[in-house]
């Protein structure tokens, strides 16, 4: 149970990390502050940052949920930052039963796309997942499978500005 436990608290403890909560300052709304600033006066600047991809339609011929007959695929990246570009590799599902590879650029902290298999995957054959990015800092990826994590990695760079590549490739019935 311990082991599951941590498991479990791991990703939830760096999704929240990543994820620049804050708690509520005293008049009760989560509002960052510039560094240096402490007076009521200070206002918080934020900048456009790029979108996650490919959160948006599925490719033409790709399954979509009124088409599943399975749970969903979810592939999920944790970056340290929302500027740095993660190139992300993917098992996508099309309706004649195909499993192509899909390749996108995603941008963090969070990060995910979901996909859906039009028929179960009999096959047994891996489901490509792996993300790769030139940071100073932390990468993770996690593979999903109707809830469960099916593969997952991480990588760390203490400063030094390198390509870092993740694999979560994976197949839940293995």
């Amino acid at each position: 149970m311990p082991r599951l436990r941590f498991a479990v608290t791991v990703p939830v403890l760096l999704t929240l990390a990543l994820s620049g909560c804050a708690a509520p300052g005293p008049g009760g709304s989560a509002s960052p502050r510039p560094n240096g600033s402490s007076g009521p006066s200070a206002t918080a600047t934020t900048t456009a940052s790029p979108t996650a991809t490919p959160t948006g339609p599925a490719t033409a011929g790709d399954c979509t949920a009124a088409d599943a007959r399975t749970a969903a695929t979810t592939y999920t990246v944790l970056a340290d930052d929302s500027t740095t570009p993660v190139t992300i590799t993917y098992t996508a599902f099309t309706t004649d039963g195909g499993t192509p590879l899909r390749t996108a650029v995603v941008y963090g902290p969070v990060a995910s796309t979901t996909v859906y298999a039009c028929v179960p995957d009999v096959s047994g054959g891996l489901w490509t997942f792996t993300a790769t990015s030139t940071t100073t800092g932390a990468l993770s990826c996690i593979l999903g499978f109707g809830g469960r994590t099916v593969a997952r990695d991480s990588a760390y760079n203490e400063g030094a500005l390198v390509p870092e590549t993740v694999d979560c490739t994976g197949n839940p019935g293995r």
